[in-house]
């Protein structure tokens, strides 16, 4: 056992469990059936494997195929009839596709079918149930099965010369005969059933809308009944014909144009039409906008499952008259009907028709109806797997038909269904509250005490996003989803402003203390703008986005906005100065937090500037908010961006002081400020200035370089000091001495 630890003995281990699982791989057994593909064609392919040896059928061409194996790659040659060739298959890993070419260089892939390939009946007991079988096949065979062309062909007679023909020749033909009965509108009842009478019956197939016809002959053969394959030249010349009294498109996709009640419902099952062509065979304009792609989505599989259960579907009974102006009616009930009509908005260049809104409105209550009837076995291929609320609802009507009656509106598992959603969003609330909370204070930089503040916030979101992905899964009526929707969307919007908010504050206030800490130009005004900007947009986005989900016209707000533009702007013209003065103060810059500024009649410390004013501290500790449009056009004095401060001083020597003295008080003071660090030399002015009343006035200017009021005032009082006790040195004489001596000796 211990050896078995070794890195030697590990890695024989490793090399080995990989040469099993290789092998297990390559050994993915051929046997099975294959739904196949080829540029112009396709069929299903039956496989069995047997070692090394594979052979198989696809008889939809008469052909079957022999071949090797070699792991995962399989290598061999088709054959049909006289003709033959070689391929090479290789499968994917998963053992459920392959991708082959032919010797020709054609790529020839499949895909492995779960079970056993679903085979077509084929019933020929009267003309119509051939005509029927051949509609059903051709049907199903341009919705993508392939293989349904082999019944088509099945109940037609190919003449004398059918020996001759090879399968693709035939498939050919019977292609060719479907396209120009397609071309017909005629109900199938019209086809002789048990009545006929003879060997052969002739049926006259109309052009909707005109009088050309395509005529097909039914012929019984050892007791079967046939369709007689036209010539070619003949079928080409009806099919020309029918073709000039009503010109259509005719591009495969053509139907996606909903020129027709029969466009309609080719697009309602065409496996390639996308969610918006298949919601566009509805008329939604009675549902409300909010919810019409969610009301859509189960419309389509309302009405799908409907038409299943009803009876097989042929388009060539729906009428295809794009000029036609009746309504088709399909389907009628007590409940409602389901009928196809030109929509309010077409034109004749461009006819549209769709499910009337009367039939979307029905949808719901014939589903509940139609339930219990089987679908029809015809129907059930074209029936799509059961997703999102129809599986829900499935598995739920297993449980209990109880839980499928009504309750008003809804159903009884749909109220059980919104009252569980509201719960489980209120408990994924609180379990996303901790984990919110932790993260807002990493992002943040902030106590976890003070970032609890996300916590209701996150739930809400959590909760609100719940809800509005589960009630989807519920299939409510339009305006049950409606209201729901409109509840979740305005909580989900102000869970996500509010807790935006938070974190737009949270990261504000840690951006201001690095922006305060450093010299750069990022200073607290523009952060504090951001901020106030981020809170706008917060605010706009939450309101934009429930007017999208509620599918309120926003571009037709704002356009209304530009025809009251005028109006609108006249009533907020101070706001929007304010706001753009913001945009101005930050432009130019003109102070930032903490400068002193003299603005008009207001002086003080600039504390906050914001979108729409700016507060200001006053010397006298109350707080001024000053409109930014008014900032913007004053005259703004930053005093907190001097260089220097300015200190002034005035002393008026007494006329008896002698000139010396004079002089001597004028170098003290110049001494006095050129010994201090904090005055600029180069701009200090001392000197006489004047000859007044009381005296000689000797006056002097100084540049402190000091970073603050405080530090002004200090300087300014120690500079006054030493000039106060250099006159005292110089025992200058008093203006006020003076000026008692001359009122004694008058």
């Amino acid at each position: 056992m211990p050896n078995l630890l070794r890195p030697r003995a590990l890695g024989r281990l490793l090399v080995l469990a990989i040469a099993l699982l290789s092998g297990a791989a390559q050994a993915e057994s051929w046997t099975g059936s294959w739904d196949t593909r080829w540029r112009g064609g396709g069929a299903m392919l039956d496989l069995r494997q047997e070692g090394d040896r594979v052979t198989g059928t696809y008889p939809l061409y008469d052909g079957r195929i022999e071949a090797q194996a070699r792991g995962r790659e399989l290598q061999g040659r088709w054959i049909e009839g006289d003709r033959f060739g070689s391929f090479l298959f290789v499968m994917a890993e998963d053992g459920q596709t392959f991708m082959g070419r032919f010797d020709t260089g054609e790529w020839w892939t499949g895909g492995r079918v779960a079970g056993t390939a679903p085979r077509l009946a084929v019933d020929q007991a009267t003309p119509r149930r051939a005509m029927r079988t051949f509609l059903t096949a051709s049907n199903r065979a341009w919705l993508g099965s392939e293989e349904a062309w082999g019944a088509a062909a099945a109940v037609v007679h190919f003449g004398e010369g059918a020996a001759r023909l090879r399968a693709g020749q035939r498939l050919a033909q019977v292609q060719a005969l479907a396209e120009a009965i397609n071309l017909a509108t005629f109900r199938l009842w019209s086809i002789p059933g048990r009545s006929a009478e003879g060997d052969r019956v002739e049926v006259r197939l109309e052009r909707a809308g005109t009088e050309a016809a395509l005529t097909l002959t039914f012929q019984r053969r050892e007791g079967r009944w046939y369709i007689v394959m036209p010539a070619a030249e003949e079928l080409a010349g009806q099919v020309r014909r029918m073709r000039a009294a009503r010109p259509a498109a005719a591009e495969a996709e053509a139907h996606l144009a909903l020129r027709s009640p029969r466009d309609v419902l080719l697009t309602l099952f065409d496996p390639s039409a996308n969610e918006a062509q298949r919601l566009a065979v509805f008329n939604l304009d009675e549902v409300p906008e909010a919810v019409r792609t969610h009301e859509g989505r189960l419309a389509v599989g309302y009405l799908r499952r409907i038409l299943a259960r009803i009876g097989p579907v042929l388009p060539q009974e729906v009428p295809d008259d794009p000029a036609s102006a009746r309504a088709y009616v399909h389907f009628e009930h007590p409940l409602g009907r389901i009928a196809i009509a030109r929509r309010p908005d077409a034109t004749p260049e461009a006819p549209r028709w769709a499910v009337t809104a009367d039939s979307v409105a029905a949808l719901r209550p014939l589903y509940g109806a139609l339930e219990a009837m089987p679908t029809d076995p015809e129907s059930s291929a074209m029936l799509p797997e059961a997703t999102g609320y129809f599986a829900v609802r499935q598995w739920v009507s297993g449980l209990s038909p109880w839980l499928v009656t009504r309750l008003g509106p809804i159903e009884t598992w749909q109220v059980i269904g919104i009252l569980g959603l509201v719960a489980a969003g209120w408990l994924l609330g609180f379990l996303v509250g901790r984990p919110a909370t932790m993260l807002f204070a990493w992002l943040a930089g902030i106590p976890r005490a003070e970032a609890r503040a996300i916590r209701w916030p996150a739930r809400l979101a959590a909760a609100s996003g719940l809800w509005l992905v589960g009630s989807n899964w519920l299939g409510l009526p339009d305006l049950v989803q409606g209201g729901l929707l409109a509840l979740f969307s305005i909580t989900l919007a102000v869970a996500m402003a509010w807790a935006g908010w938070l974190v737009v504050d949270a990261i504000a206030r840690r951006l201001m203390l690095l922006a305060a800490a450093t010299e750069t130009n990022l200073d607290e005004i523009m952060l504090s703008l951001l901020a106030g900007a981020a809170r706008v947009a917060l605010a706009a986005g939450a309101a934009v986005y429930v007017a999208l989900v509620l599918s309120i016209p926003v571009a037709g707000i704002i356009a209304g906005l530009g025809v009251g533009g005028l109006a609108f702007a006249f009533a907020s013209r101070e706001t929007l100065q304010n706001v753009f003065g913001a945009g101005i103060l930050l432009t130019d810059r003109p102070f930032k937090r903490g400068d002193s500024i003299v603005a008009g009649e207001v002086r003080g410390t600039v504390e906050k500037v914001g979108i729409r004013s700016t507060r200001v501290r006053t010397a006298d500790d109350s707080l001024v908010v000053v409109p930014n449009g008014k900032l913007a056009d004053a005259t703004i004095n930053n005093m907190g961006t001097r260089r220097h401060r300015v200190a002034t001083g005035k002393v008026v020597v007494a006329w008896t002081a002698r000139p010396e003295q004079v002089d001597a008080l004028i170098e003290g003071i110049r001494a006095i400020l050129d010994a201090r660090r904090d005055v600029a030399r180069e701009k200090t002015l001392v000197g006489a200035t004047g000859l007044g009343l009381d005296g000689i006035e000797v006056e002097f200017t100084a540049f402190l370089a000091v970073p603050g009021v405080a530090a002004e005032r200090a300087a300014k009082h120690e500079i006054l000091r030493e000039v106060l006790a250099l006159a005292h040195r110089l025992r200058l004489p008093a203006c006020e001495e003076v000026s008692r001596r001359d009122a004694r000796a008058a």
